[in-house]
């Protein structure tokens, strides 16, 4: 089962097209995506495991189907399990999934799954759709600017290589860091992504995956994450820090 640290934030859009414009300048076009998700908790959901209303842990089922930038179509069903923190609005989340397959009559297994989660003793409590696209960027360890990935870099994981700035003339703070080439940190990309939720509106999510819970490497992403806001022009005011369970949940 895959562990990692999520350090992300997320913030309420009222037009998406200006973000998707400088995402689209900035980094590199993965996907376009449709989530399903569906929140498993003990008991009946909300209200019976925490003073707030809110489960005290919870199970969530994805059902996802995305269209890649070279055009293949995947389907996969996600599981997910998440120990949730947030520090000034920036979600720091101790994350474990796995993928569930198998011969289902739901997609890749799923249903079938969430019939064992059921037998169980575990209840649906809120369901959750969001569809929209998503983008990699990476840090330019001369200029500070953020770039795309490049096609040297094999997989989400790898240590950034190549800026895709190949001379200094086209970087604004080039004079600055007298004419040195361009080279990307070998730090995790930032994915970004950018969702029309259903009942809620328009979000654009930031996340960074670290591989363990360090707080050098939180204080970081945190900051790389808001000064990825500031370049997209986007006021800190704007950041939503509550789940989207939570705000689903007042609307009922």
């Amino acid at each position: 089962m895959p562990m990692a640290v999520e350090i992300e934030l997320k913030v309420r859009l009222d037009d998406p097209e200006p973000v998707k414009q400088k995402l689209s300048s900035l980094g590199t076009y993965c996907r376009s995506y449709k989530k399903n998700d569906t929140y498993w908790a003990a008991g009946r959901g909300f209200g019976e495991n925490a003073a707030d209303g809110s489960p005290s842990s919870e199970v969530r089922v994805r059902r996802e189907i995305d269209t890649e930038a070279d055009g293949r179509v995947l389907k996969s069903t996600l599981v997910t399990y998440k120990i949730k923190e947030i520090r000034a609005g920036i979600e720091i989340n101790d994350e474990r999934e796995f993928t569930v397959s198998g011969e289902g009559s739901g997609e890749a297994g799923g249903d079938a799954f969430e019939g064992l989660l059921s037998r169980l003793g575990l209840r649906p409590f809120i369901r959750k759709e969001k569809q929209g696209q998503a983008w990699t960027l990476g840090a330019c360890g001369t200029c500070g600017f953020l770039r795309p990935l490049t096609a040297k870099t094999p997989d989400f994981w790898a240590p950034l290589r190549v800026c895709k700035v190949e001379n200094a003339q086209n970087c604004a703070f080039s004079l600055s860091f007298g004419l040195k080439p361009h080279r990307l940190l070998g730090e995790a990309p930032v994915l970004a992504e950018l969702s029309m939720v259903k009942d809620l509106g328009w979000f654009l999510e930031l996340e960074i995956l670290a591989e363990k819970k360090d707080e050098r490497i939180i204080a970081e992403s945190r900051n790389r994450l808001l000064s990825l806001l500031e370049t997209l022009a986007i006021p800190p005011e704007r950041i939503e820090s509550r789940p989207y369970t939570e705000m689903l949940k007042s609307l009922n």
